[in-house]
């Protein structure tokens, strides 16, 4: 299981060639769950309404639909409690 972070979601979509190799090849793997959190649909959200990105239809239809033409999954913290608590030391939380 890996996270996707905001930006490497976008990125996914609109210049996968800004993407790391690692990322790229994390992203084209079939035996790996990528996750990317709730958040980042009210980021794109905010990013949208804010004119920092164009999208070609309303924020939650071009989520909805890039989730599941790339394959990645919404993370759900309480489904996946082993994955979340590498977080729990995070200093910054």
């Amino acid at each position: 299981m890996k996270d996707a972070d905001t930006c490497c979601f976008i990125w996914a979509i609109s210049d996968p060639d800004s993407l790391s190799q690692p990322a790229t090849e994390i992203l084209k793997k079939y035996d790996t769950d990528v996750y990317v959190s709730p958040i980042s649909s009210a980021e794109i959200a905010c990013l949208a309404n804010k004119g920092r990105i164009i999208l070609q239809q309303h924020w939650k239809t071009w989520f909805n639909y890039y989730l599941d033409s790339i394959g990645i999954f919404i993370f759900h913290p309480c489904s996946h409690a082993p994955a979340w608590e590498r977080y729990l030391d995070d200093p910054a939380l």
